[in-house]
């Protein structure tokens, strides 16, 4: 009889397995689908961009004082995993002074506004690279690539699907950019609007198209120190025939009332270009545009007392060996200043380098001027060492008629990268004299 009991118990135990089975089945597998459904909620891949298109945001400032002091959830965002993780609270603080905000601290860093002159809205706020986004109930950090694309880094607050959050970040900056936009071209038109007043009154008080002009005197200017690759400039003093003067100052005379010539050319800074300057002054003429009997001439003896300075060495790269310095001609001839008499070296300079292929000056021969063409540094990549670059070759020309001349002058091997590479070789430095012509 007993044994007859434990079969009966053996079997019901057998048959009850499957059952007991299938229903833990079924609950795992329910419990599954509740996990992959609650992170399909926040990191599903669902494209939101539709959702926010015409969307006009408030002012993301509008939400900003109710996220002082409040300590929020917070989560960290895994594009590895597509989910969510749960890290510390964070307390938010908001810096203000007066009514303006300077900050919100998050993790410890301060988020500054980044603004434009021409706006009075926010874009966003901003630590390193790192970005900030908020809403009435959930703030942002993301990054962004080249192409402007979004990448959450964390949230705080309100969870939220991370596809939604991105599209939602996308959606203000470009509805808040094209606001500021407008805020900057109205504020560009303002400026054109003013300018173009200004410019007008100014025309209308010192153009002188309408003016009964008495005579013009053109003051040239030149600094202590000048000649080639210094500074030049000059004024132009009209008198009218009511006996006030309009001077070509900013603000004032127009430079364009005259046709002006030179026996000089300058560069976009004033700096008087390569070249033999012509009876070694500085002239310039003009000629009224309404009255041709209307002319002037100025000019300023050139002192040639200060020696230019050219910079024709080798650079160093990381990965690679020094370049070496280029090579350099100069031809060196002795004359007399046309307007003092006193001795004067015209020197016509040539180089390998495509910066200074020629530039031809003049120079008082007691002062010097530089030349620098020593070897680039050798580079390190991956512990492996690159050579210095060679210094570059110096020969001078001088023509019998100089006297004295000086040169400062660099041709220094480049230094190498490391123990297991070398020096670059030392360039050579040369004088040669010899019969030189500069008229052909």
């Amino acid at each position: 009889m007993e044994r007859l009991k434990m079969a009966l118990v053996l079997v019901l135990f057998v048959a009850a397995q499957p059952l007991s089975a299938q229903k833990w089945k079924e609950k795992l597998n329910a419990t599954k689908e509740k996990v992959n459904n609650s992170l399909n909620e926040t990191s599903g891949n669902k494209d939101y961009s539709e959702e926010f298109e015409g969307k006009e945001f408030p002012d993301m400032m509008t939400y900003l004082d109710g996220w002082n002091n409040k300590t929020v959830k917070t989560y960290n965002w895994s594009s590895r995993d597509n989910r969510y993780y749960v890290k510390e609270a964070q307390t938010i603080v908001v810096g203000k002074n007066g009514d303006e905000y300077e900050y919100v601290m998050v993790n410890g860093k301060k988020y500054v506004p980044i603004k434009n002159a021409d706006s009075d809205k926010i874009l966003k706020f901003q630590w390193s690279s790192i970005i900030l986004y908020f809403s009435e109930d959930k703030l942002v950090t993301y990054g962004q690539n080249e192409e402007g694309d979004v990448f959450i880094k964390q949230l705080f607050g309100l969870k939220e699907n991370a596809q939604k959050v991105t599209a939602e970040i996308e959606a203000y900056l470009a509805y808040t950019a094209s606001l500021i936009d407008q805020d900057v071209a109205g504020a560009n038109a303002e400026r054109e609007r003013i300018a173009a007043e200004k410019a007008a009154a100014r025309k209308a008080k010192y153009g002188l198209h309408d003016k009964s002009i008495k005579s013009a005197k053109v003051l040239v200017n030149l600094p202590q120190e000048n000649g080639n690759f210094m500074n030049v400039s000059f004024i132009i003093e009209t008198t009218l025939t009511d006996g006030s003067i309009i001077k070509t100052r900013p603000d004032e005379g127009f430079y364009e009332d005259y046709i002006i010539t030179k026996n000089f050319t300058t560069d976009f800074s004033g700096n008087i270009e390569s070249g033999f300057i012509d009876g070694d002054q500085a002239v310039v003429k003009v000629v009224s545009k309404y009255d041709s009997k209307i002319t002037a001439e100025g000019s300023a003896t050139l002192s040639y007392n200060k020696g230019p300075v050219f910079l024709l060495y080798g650079r160093g790269w990381s990965g690679s060996e020094g370049e070496d310095g280029e090579d350099v001609e100069i031809e060196i001839i002795e004359d007399k200043h046309a307007v003092t008499g006193e001795p004067v070296l015209r020197v016509r300079l040539t180089s390998t380098a495509e910066r200074a292929k020629l530039k031809e000056f003049s120079l008082s021969p007691n002062q010097s001027f530089i030349v620098k063409t020593y070897g680039g540094k050798g580079g390190e990549d991956n512990s492996r060492f690159y050579n210095g670059g060679d210094g570059g070759d110096i020969i001078v020309y001088k023509d019998p008629s100089v006297s004295s001349f000086r040169i400062k002058y660099d041709t220094k091997g480049g230094a190498p990268g490391g123990s297991s590479a070398s020096f670059g070789r030392d360039g050579d430095y040369r004088v040669i004299e010899q019969a030189l012509n500069f008229n052909h």
